[in-house]
């Protein structure tokens, strides 16, 4: 009991049997009060006290955050309670042996969770219980809902209920919820307008998060739209039954999802669009519980500023310039307008700007079509008139008429490329009389009249203007010529049309003058439109016809894979690896000529024997020369060999001109290193690691053959024997690369870091030494010829309670483990070095072993003696270290308690000075007496526990001013 005079309190005992024999009595107590100067005493007011054991009438609980509205009522705002909150139960007389048993009665799906019970806490007379945030999240709605709290209290098998708190939980408000970033991407955030022709495909929409956001709560969002003709157009993408928020979701603050343009396609120009979005604030999937987010509403555009370019069907690109071929628009073209949406009150209208007149046409408008692509004719006359002998451009463009307003699309160039020569040469233009395959007009015999014959091409059309003229030389050389049509006079007739042909027949005077060997020429020219301007003329090949026979010499040979022209041409052998092909080319050719060709090159394969052939009406045989013969031309240096041929004609013999071909060297880079076990050039050679069927490779080289002479040795500076010589030019029977053991043997006295170096050489001349031999280029590699160093380099986490003494560093307790590891080092070159990057944290020994110095990561390092050393490392983690400080001699209790305090230290509970004495025992340094411990022997008596660590007594003192002993700090 304690009293209370002139501001002093005492503290009076009242002894248990008293209140024991009281128990579920009232007893008065009172106190007197004798002064010194007094005889009599003073006596005090009585107060009347009720001992009992029993509950009296509980009060409501407490919602911490809540704001209190009246008697056992309240308001709850979620906002401040979105990480849980408590519920703190207090009432008169709790006990540590009261069971209090909460209860939260709200919605359900976890909005009335079930609590568990707790002791009472006599000595704060309160005890708190968690609401989780979940709990909270559950109750919430759209508007208020009313969640009750009370708590029954079970004391010697009696259960008290306490009186209900009825908290009003309001909604979240709505300006909070506008927080959320809930929109579509391609929207313009800022005027709140959906521009469909500002992005192609699919719109990204994107929910951000929310107070109470929680995987996997379910979600709603829902599109509201109106298409062009006013009629509703829906899409739910998110609904109760199967969207949930997901741990990404909340992880990265965001959640995003296509929005189809199949959808989108459907909303018609200036229309609202409005995203609603909602969220459960629990597992239900009812939408009535779920919280509702402010509407975003967008305004739709599908009205572009420029509309997209059209497309000419049979033209080739893309974008805005475009290549038409008008081989692929003989039948006329096509223009495809196509673009989403369109509508059928849409007007479009083509135009095409080309060469004026016909190469510009007027082409009607069309409406515009759900499908959203409309085509326009344009006709074969108006393509024809825009081709000519280079390029020519004309340009398409269309314009839409919507509600009364014009957009234009961008303007599509389209280069219109000459009719290839090629197709124009399939126009029969001819001589009839003249030889057709060897274009040779024969004058020799009696001279008449000659017919000239000018087929179809593409585009012809009756009254187009044409144009011929036959040009050759007299025999004196100078120029012969006449002029059959003129552009102004002449143009295809009904009948010329109709056949496909037109003959003109052409007077025998004109042949009469052409000179012998001479060329003529016939150039044909028309127009693809009515014009007769020599600018607008398509111009044919020409015809070329020879005239005269038997040449004096015939042209050089040549060799299809060798570069150069005339009669000095160069060839690279990788051209030629699969052989070469000399063409004999000259006209006229006759299939009765016998044509026999030469070459002259290294003795032997270099100058093989090519069998005769007949000449052909086409004026070219070819004739092969074999791999094997190229390849015996190849050298290291250039090499030359000479072609030519003899053409025997009604037992003449004629030679050809000299063809003199220079073979140049393979090039290094196309010459495969040799490598050993697939080791690249400069690389590391790991010697001991090296299987036992390690093979030296190469490659396939080019023109290789089988029964070729190679060379191959290895160098290596300190290695026995230093070459070491594999083949001096013996015969290589493979066509396919080589490949042969590797000379592990020797490889293995290569001393370590040092370079070996593999040489590889090949004749291709079968008559050559090694100095005419080719080099490959020289593989070198280092040598490591040192086994890896083996460390065991996983985490190590040493967390055994270590107590140190930082005055005695020398004085260590046992390291065990937990506190101390050694780990096994093989492999490298002995002996073997140990550091640690932080002594004081994880110290290690020269013998590798680790223990445990601080609270802190340390690395560790392994280095052996190879050279260069070799190197591994592991972190080690050290935790529960405590540093021993003695405090100041022998003191009291409350002196030793602040003498550790000022020095931030604190003083052992009895249970870590026993495991000092384990520890140290008798190595104990900082004194051999009682030590206090913070340990309370009992709470009546106030007795504390005393220990000796060197000893191991202990005793149990009562901590007053004659009590001394020494004290030790932890830290």
């Amino acid at each position: 009991m304690e009293v209370a005079v002139n501001g002093a309190t005492t503290a009076h005992d009242i002894e248990k049997y008293y209140v024991e024999n009281n128990l579920d009595e009232s007893v008065t107590v009172f106190y007197t009060l004798t002064r010194a100067d007094e005889a009599m005493p003073r006596y005090s007011q009585i107060t009347e006290v009720l001992i009992s054991r029993g509950v009296g009438e509980l009060p409501s609980p407490t919602l911490l955050e809540a704001q209190t509205t009246g008697p056992d009522t309240a308001d709850l705002e979620p906002l401040k309670v979105q990480q849980g909150t408590q519920l703190v139960v207090s009432y008169v007389g709790m006990r540590n042996g009261d069971s209090i048993k909460a209860s939260m009665v709200g919605a359900g799906n976890g909005g009335s969770p079930d609590i568990p019970a707790k002791p009472g806490n006599e000595a704060l007379q309160e005890v708190a219980f968690d609401i989780s945030r979940a709990a909270i999240a559950a109750n919430i709605r759209d508007h208020v809902t009313t969640v009750k709290y009370h708590y029954v209290v079970t004391r010697a098998g009696v259960s008290v209920t306490s009186a209900i708190l009825t908290v009003t939980v309001r909604p979240i408000p709505q300006s909070e919820l506008a927080k959320t970033v809930i929109r579509l991407n391609e929207a313009n955030s800022a005027t709140k307008v959906l521009d469909l022709d500002s992005f192609v495909g699919n719109a990204m929409a994107h929910v951000g998060t929310w107070p109470f956001i929680t995987a996997p709560y379910p979600v709603s969002l829902k599109f509201f739209g109106r298409t062009a003709a006013n009629v509703a157009h829906d899409l739910t993408l998110f609904s109760f039954n199967s969207s949930y928020v997901n741990p990404n979701w909340v992880a990265q603050g965001r959640y995003e999802y296509r929005l189809l343009r199949t959808y989108l396609d459907g909303l018609g120009h200036g229309k609202k669009l409005r995203m609603e979005f909602k969220a459960a604030v629990s597992l239900s999937k009812v939408e009535a519980e779920a919280i509702s987010f402010p509407v975003v509403e967008y305004t739709v555009n599908t009205l572009p500023a420029e509309f997209p370019v059209p497309k000419l069907t049979q033209a080739t690109g893309t974008g805005t310039s475009v290549t038409l071929a008008p081989l692929n628009a003989q039948n006329g073209g096509t223009v495809s307008v196509e673009y989403t949406p369109m509508y059928t009150t849409d007007s479009i209208k083509v135009t095409m700007v080309g060469t004026a007149g016909a190469g510009s046409p007027v082409i009607p408008a069309k409406n515009g079509v759900t499908a959203g692509k409309v085509t326009f004719d344009i006709t074969k006359a108006a393509i024809a008139a825009n081709v000519g002998n280079a390029n020519k451009t004309l340009t398409l463009k269309y314009d839409v008429t919507r509600s009364g307003k014009v957009v234009a699309s961008k303007v599509l160039t389209v280069t219109v490329t000459p009719i290839p020569t090629t197709e124009l040469a399939k126009t029969v233009i001819r001589i009839n009389e003249a030889d057709a395959a060897t274009k040779v007009l024969d004058l020799s015999g009696s001279v008449t009249n000659k017919t000239l014959r000018v087929g179809s091409w593409p585009f012809i059309a009756s009254f187009q203007p044409v144009a011929m003229l036959l040009s050759g030389f007299k025999a004196d050389g100078s120029v012969h010529e006449l002029q059959v049509w003129t552009l102004a006079s002449n143009a295809v007739t009904a009948g010329w049309f109709s056949n496909g042909f037109y003959d003109q027949r052409v007077a025998a005077s004109y042949f009469l003058e052409l000179g012998h060997d001479t060329k003529l020429k016939l150039q044909f020219k028309a127009t693809l439109s009515s014009s007769q301007a020599e600018a607008d003329a398509i111009i044919f090949p020409i015809v070329e016809y020879t005239v005269n026979t038997l040449p004096a010499e015939f042209p050089v040979p040549k060799l299809t894979q060798a570069t150069g022209t005339g009669t000095s041409v160069t060839l690279a052998p990788l051209n030629a690896q699969n052989g070469g092909t000399v063409s004999v080319e000259y006209t006229p050719m006759y299939t009765t000529d016998s044509i026999k060709v030469t070459m002259v090159g290294t003795v032997g394969a270099g100058s093989p024997v090519i069998p005769a052939k007949n000449g052909v009406t086409a004026g070219k045989v070819t004739f092969d020369i074999t791999k094997a013969a190229i390849a015996a031309n190849v050298g290291n240096a250039n090499k030359t060999f000479t072609l030519k041929y003899d053409v025997t004609r009604s037992g003449k013999v004629v030679a050809s001109k000299v063809l003199t071909v220079t073979v140049t060297p393979i090039p290094a880079a196309n010459l495969r290193r040799p490598l050993i076990n697939g080791v690249a050039h400069t690389g590391t050679l790991d010697v001991p690691n090296l299987p036992a069927n390690a093979k030296l490779t190469i490659a396939p080289w080019p023109l290789q053959y089988s029964g070729m002479k190679i060379w191959l040795l290895y160098r290596c500076a300190g290695a026995n024997p230093n070459p070491h010589v594999i083949w001096t030019g013996a015969q290589h029977h493979s066509a396919d690369g080589l490949e042969y053991g590797a000379p592990l043997t020797w490889l293995k006295t290569c001393p370590n870091g040092a370079t070996v170096s593999v040489e590889f050489k090949v004749a291709y001349d079968p008559n050559t030494d090694e100095a005419g031999a080719v080099s490959f280029p020289i593989t070198q590699y280092t040598v490591l010829n040192v086994d890896e160093l083996i460390v065991d380099t996983s985490p190590v986490y040493l967390s055994r309670t270590t107590y140190l003494i930082p005055s005695h560093p020398t004085v260590l307790p046992v390291f065990i483990s937990g506190n101390s590891i050694r780990r096994s080092v093989s492999g490298g070159k002995p002996p073997y070095y140990f550091s640690s990057s932080k002594p004081s944290i994880a110290h290690v020994d020269e013998t590798g072993r680790v223990t445990s110095r601080g609270n802190d990561s340390a690395i560790i390092t392994v280095t052996d003696s190879s050279q260069p050393p070799q190197s591994k490392s592991y972190s080690v983690t050290v935790s529960n270290v405590i540093n021993c400080h003695a405090l100041a001699g022998k003191a009291t209790w409350s002196a030793t308690v602040s003498n550790a305090s000022s020095r931030g230290l604190r003083v052992p509970d009895i249970y870590e000075l026993r495991a000092l004495s384990r520890e140290y025992g008798n190595r104990w340094p900082l004194g051999n007496d009682l030590y206090w411990s913070s340990s309370l022997y009992d709470l009546v008596t106030s007795y504390q526990y005393l220990r000796n660590i060197i000893t191991g007594g202990e005793i149990v003192l009562k901590p007053d001013i004659s009590t001394l002993a020494l004290g030790v700090g932890f830290n």
